[in-house]
């Protein structure tokens, strides 16, 4: 620190990625390396009287630094040296004041998780919690406190995607308050804020290394926390399974009231919960039905099914035999509804072939065929594409050549790096705009030619 006044160093602390060393007249120096220091200061109780700071610590995201007054005037008042008075920081460099239980003359403080009995109702058992301990005094104070969680909002075309929390923060014993303000709408804003114990938060580094491209480098992290994500769309994993079941099963999700179709099964294997699998479902999860970790789930293979081949359903959705008003009806606007011909409820099964009023053809949900266009129909929640080997689209051909389609990817990274996959115009900006600083100097290429001078590792000519 560049500072010629020598200073009394009381305490340090190394904590998100960083040393903090307090001095006892609240002087603060941090260094991300040991090696290299950087000054700042601690807050006072008056604005103006240095604390007497004692001691400083670090766990779960927080700085925590307690002291005495050192028997110096706070606002115009003599004191005697205890005090309620502490300070807590994410980063040792800004500070939150904190007021104690208790008056003490603090001098030192402590971090843990200790199994605690139930009989103290001011904590429960393995919950966080600092310890203050007074110099000359057998009380001690006993403080819940914790990082705040920091994160940002991914928008994409005016639509909030997600919200990325680099630091989930630590010390909570109720779920936060989230706000969002958008003057526009905030009437269909679904927010659920949870809790997680083990959810991986940033990590710290011990080195970072030299010369990564920052646009490939890779890292892997292990351990036994997890990653806090909602499930939604048409995939999910079920854990504790006895057997795989098989596609056609209904499934039922506590707390939901649709029924799902089991689509397809992709075997994941044995787990330390049972035999785990990757299921394609229909309906998809939204994320409005906020699906949670370990939530209990109903399969049942056997159901009540129904079989109707060759059936004509005639002017669905019309009316009944009264309100139909045959043949008048077709002089007018009507609506017909071939989707209502079967009704599906309690998961219950019809299986059918069916035509309408006009010949066009249906086989259940799989696919219909409009027979005055020819236009065939297919769903492919249901349809199995596995055996399909070309498909031509409009006067497209895929298939047939070395490279086949399988995917349209937005991935402006490319990190698949694979031959079946397409990528939109956007990714493509993306990843050139990601390599080519226009105007600026971060061009990283083995050489390049400007007109007919060459410019490479060792040369510059032409």
């Amino acid at each position: 620190i560049d500072d010629s006044s020598a200073k009394s160093w009381q305490s340090i602390a190394y904590g998100n990625n960083r040393f903090v060393a307090i001095s006892n007249t609240g002087d603060i120096g941090y260094s991300f390396d040991s090696v290299n220091w950087l000054p700042a200061t601690m807050p006072t109780q008056d604005g103006s009287t240095a604390h007497n700071w004692k001691k400083i610590r670090y766990a779960q995201g927080v700085f925590f630094a307690v002291g005495d007054t050192g028997e110096r005037s706070v606002g115009a008042d003599p004191t005697a040296g205890p005090t309620t008075y502490a300070a807590t920081s994410f980063d040792g460099i800004l500070w939150t004041d904190r007021e104690l239980a208790s008056e003490e003359s603090w001098a030192s403080i402590g971090f843990g998780n200790p199994y605690t009995s139930q009989r103290d109702s001011t904590i429960g058992k393995k919950t966080p919690m600092w310890i203050a301990v007074p110099a000359n005094s057998d009380k001690f104070n006993k403080i819940q406190t914790g990082a705040r969680a920091l994160g940002r909002v991914a928008v994409a075309a005016g639509i909030i995607t997600e919200v990325k929390l680099w630091d989930t923060g630590s010390g909570y014993t109720e779920p936060p308050t989230l706000t969002l303000i958008d003057p526009n709408n905030n009437s269909d804003v679904v927010v659920d804020c949870r809790m997680g114990d083990g959810v991986l938060t940033n990590p710290s580094w011990i080195n970072r290394g030299l010369g990564y491209r920052t646009t490939s480098t890779r890292i892997t992290i292990t351990g036994n926390g997890y990653a806090d994500v909602t499930p939604s769309g048409k995939f999910i994993v079920i854990n504790d399974l006895d057997q795989y079941p098989g596609p056609g099963a209904q499934i039922t999700i506590q707390g939901l009231a649709s029924i799902y179709t089991l689509v397809t099964v992709t075997p994941i294997g044995p787990t330390d919960r049972g035999l785990a699998a990757l299921v394609r479902i229909n309906p998809e999860i939204k994320v409005r039905d906020n699906l949670q970790h370990l939530t209990p789930i109903t399969i049942r293979t056997r159901f009540s099914q129904i079989r109707v081949t060759g059936h004509d359903f005639l002017d669905i959705g019309t009316g009944n035999f009264e309100e139909t008003n045959y043949p008048e009806l077709y002089s007018g606007f009507y609506n017909p509804a071939p989707e209502n011909e079967v009704v599906e409820e309690d998961g219950g099964r019809v299986f059918y072939t069916s035509t309408d009023q006009s010949g066009n053809f249906r086989t259940g949900e799989l696919f219909a065929v409009e027979q005055s266009t020819g236009t065939v129909t297919i769903s492919a929640d249901f349809f199995d594409f596995s055996g399909l080997t070309e498909l031509r689209l409009g006067g497209i051909r895929v298939g047939g050549t070395g490279a086949v389609i399988r995917e349209f990817s937005t991935d402006p990274l490319f990190t698949e790096d694979s031959n079946n996959v397409v990528p939109t115009q956007r990714a493509i900006r993306a990843y050139i705009a990601g390599r080519l600083s226009v105007g600026g100097s971060e061009i990283a290429v083995g050489s390049f030619i400007a007109g007919t001078v060459k410019v490479g590792p060792d040369l510059i000519g032409n």
